[in-house]
């Protein structure tokens, strides 16, 4: 259903593992005139090795085969995960679920990234990366044949974890994705030609609303790919581009990435990005405030907002959603937006 008013309902949802319970926030930021509801799931860190019979202090795996963990085996992890672990496909089934029953016909979805979990990487591989993406492509899809669904890569979704690779020679990282992992099904063409080269794409809504999804990840503390550049991967100019195309077309943005810039409000002093980085985006961000309309992120597990200022003036306004995961005691979460 499409609504009118400009209102914003901030639809926060936790999956308390199986259980659905709502908590709505109004909030005063803007959708366009045609678009009613969006959902935003994020960070699902599909573990496919969880076992409710697995060691909690080993990522709820069941290492049956070594004595060395005998003595940490549980009997009675529950179906739907554990607050040490990452989630299990009971979980993830479940979230998308709750998606569908609370809201059925979103206008599109945006998926935030991170679907690999906090393994190590001697126990990951590129082939394991690019299937469990791959499954959660097909559930989401499945689920909402009629719906857009929006993707963007994360820290996590990379082998090995965080090393993101930007236009690197012989990388194929991206179109990987596209084939592999079945997102050639979720992006247009020409947004496809786009994200192949280091992972983002801008692609037009509706009449005057535009997405820009970002690869923040290539400005990550840990990511060593992206170490001794200015600009990995020509994103600051292709946003910058892209930015004043849309101000000139009288566009209004939807920005998406994984990481967001600043500092993270549960650990003081923890900033996300190489500063350097952090400090390039946030004044690309400032100088289009009045084009960039929202922004969200993941990668935080955390239902929070930053507000980004100009001149002494709230300017834009970055939305971050809670996990699906439940490690490190976090409640499971998915965020809608809707209008009142």
């Amino acid at each position: 259903m499409l609504l009118s008013r400009s209102s914003l309902l901030t639809l926060v949802t936790f999956i308390a593992f199986d259980p659905v319970y709502c908590f709505p926030l109004t909030s005063s930021f803007h959708l366009q005139k045609d678009i009613g509801t969006i959902w935003q799931v994020t960070d699902f860190h599909l573990d496919v090795n969880y076992s409710t019979h697995g060691d909690h202090t080993q990522m709820c795996h069941n290492h049956a085969s070594s004595p060395h963990h005998d003595h940490h085996f549980q009997d009675n992890l529950s179906t739907y995960g554990d607050y040490s672990c990452d989630s299990p496909w009971a979980l993830v089934s479940s979230a998308v679920s709750a998606m569908k029953s609370i809201e059925a016909s979103p206008d599109f979805i945006l998926w935030t990234g991170d679907s690999i979990p906090h393994i190590k990487d001697s126990e990951d591989s590129p082939d394991k990366v690019y299937e469990v993406i791959g499954n959660i492509t097909h559930l989401l899809r499945s689920t909402f044949p009629n719906t857009t669904i929006y993707p963007t890569v994360g820290n996590h979704d990379a082998y090995p974890s965080n090393q993101m690779p930007d236009t690197a020679p012989g990388s194929d990282f991206y179109a990987q994705l596209l084939s592999r992992s079945h997102w050639a099904e979720l992006l247009q063409p020409d947004d496809q030609a786009q994200f192949v080269t280091a992972g983002y794409y801008s692609t037009l809504i509706s009449t005057g609303f535009r997405l820009i999804s970002l690869n923040t990840n290539l400005y990550y503390s840990m990511n060593n790919f992206t170490l001794n550049t200015t600009d990995p991967g020509g994103q600051f100019e292709w946003l910058q581009a892209q930015l004043e195309l849309a101000t000139q077309n009288k566009e209004k943005v939807l920005l998406m990435a994984h990481v967001p810039p600043g500092i993270f409000e549960r650990r003081a002093f923890l900033q996300w990005m190489r500063p350097d980085f952090n400090e390039q985006l946030v004044d690309i961000l400032s100088n289009y405030s009045d084009t960039v309309d929202m922004q969200i992120y993941g990668h935080e597990h955390t239902d929070t907002f930053r507000l980004l200022y100009k001149d002494g003036v709230v300017a834009s306004v970055m939305l971050m959603a809670p996990a699906v995961t439940p490690m490190n005691s976090s409640l499971p979460g998915l965020k809608m937006q809707a209008k009142l």
